[in-house]
């Protein structure tokens, strides 16, 4: 079985490096989404990913609007084999190129828990491969963008929480960047353009305190639920509405 993974891998690189020289011969090098793409099948992500919103089901909460699919002529089609991770289709849309970065190097370090391998590898010295990968993976947008953003505005919930069960929910999810006692401090944090928040001290510039209490609470569990754009604080789409209040409940326990 490791034989014949070996050679699998081996095969792939011989096609990227294959792909890569062809196209310089004919006249240009691959630019950094099409580079990105031909890494994106090298390193086997098509084989845990998939890259199809469907359409009328939980899939489109949890990775985005349903996927309007092109078949492109010449080219391999990557809806995906099986769905071992996130559905990918949309991903642009969900995560800063910083997080995926982040990800990509050490999965774990950021999402507790993760069974998906590291490519730190692809980011050493001047190869070009970990940047063309990024630059693919922040093209991932379906044109209907716009409908995600309009369910990522208009989604709430008012499921009764718990505490507690919030209090280990942020111990899994939250402290890598925010810290142990939310002081925006965690181990991740060193590693972010941006500060993330102090969560005891800082405002919550997209929950603002003027709101009222009930909007106020609304944009915290939109926060916990779907993340910033433009940042690199990640939703956390999976989770129940239950666990979504019970996250907003703890975090609240800062401010006291």
């Amino acid at each position: 079985m490791l034989k014949t993974a070996a050679v699998g891998a081996l095969i792939a690189v011989v096609v990227v490096a294959s792909r890569s020289t062809s196209d310089e011969a004919g006249g240009g090098a691959l630019d950094g989404v099409e580079l990105g793409r031909h890494v994106y099948e090298a390193e086997g992500c098509i084989h845990c990913h998939s890259q199809y919103s469907r359409r009328d089901t939980f899939d489109t909460t949890l990775w985005g609007p349903e996927t309007d699919l092109p078949l492109p002529k010449g080219k391999e089609v990557l809806i995906g084999n099986r769905r071992q991770g996130p559905d990918l289709a949309n991903v642009g849309l969900r995560r800063s190129r910083e997080w995926n970065r982040l990800h990509l190097m050490n999965p774990s370090q950021v999402s507790p828990g993760s069974r998906m391998p590291g490519y730190a590898y692809l980011f050493e010295a001047d190869d070009p491969r970990g940047e063309a990968l990024l630059d693919y993976l922040q093209c991932l947008a379906t044109p209907n963008s716009g409908d995600w953003w309009s369910q990522v505005y208009s989604w709430d919930s008012k499921a009764d929480g718990d505490l507690d069960r919030g209090r280990l929910l942020y111990r899994r999810l939250c402290v890598q960047c925010h810290g142990p006692e939310g002081r925006g401090d965690g181990v991740v944090a060193g590693e972010l353009r941006s500060k993330p928040r102090d969560l005891q001290n800082d405002a919550f510039v997209f929950a603002s305190p003027a709101e009222n209490e009930e909007d106020h609470a609304k944009s915290l569990r939109r926060i916990v639920k779907y993340g910033v754009a433009g940042t690199s604080m990640p939703g956390h789409e999976s989770l129940t509405d239950e666990e979504i209040e019970s996250l907003v409940i703890f975090l609240g326990t800062f401010r006291k």
